[in-house]
């Protein structure tokens, strides 16, 4: 899991969702690997629908609308003790694949009354 520093988005900002993106790919096609990605909160962890691989690099984007652990929109403050991140597992111990992720980020889209933004990170 991942920390990042939020300190360029205004404390009152509005967050309208947080985006974690990674870019992966599997060795070859003998079998997919399940990829989600991990929000860490009070240290509970919660994770997105699996994501299954590909053999081409892809960049993959999952939005997260609300924050988990309050069901309610987030809040700059719950983004600061937050960490971010992404998991890779199977179920078949046998498998030739080999996972592949080559970055991951994290995007941020906030709005103020007078405007906003939105920030990679």
């Amino acid at each position: 899991m991942f920390g990042f520093n939020f300190a360029t988005i205004p404390a009152n900002a509005v967050i309208n969702k947080v985006t974690l993106c990674y870019r992966r790919a599997n060795n070859d096609s003998s079998g997919d690997y399940e990829y989600v990605t991990a929000v860490e909160i009070s240290s509970t962890v919660y994770y997105s629908a699996e994501l299954g691989g590909s053999t081409s690099w892809t960049d993959v984007e999952v939005d997260w609308t609300q924050n988990p652990a309050t069901s309610s929109a987030w809040k700059r403050s719950d983004l600061d003790s937050a960490t971010f991140g992404f998991e890779i597992g199977s179920d078949d111990r046998n498998k030739t694949t080999i996972p592949k992720v080559s970055k991951f980020w994290v995007k941020v889209d906030w709005d103020l009354p007078t405007g906003g933004g939105a920030i990679m990170f």
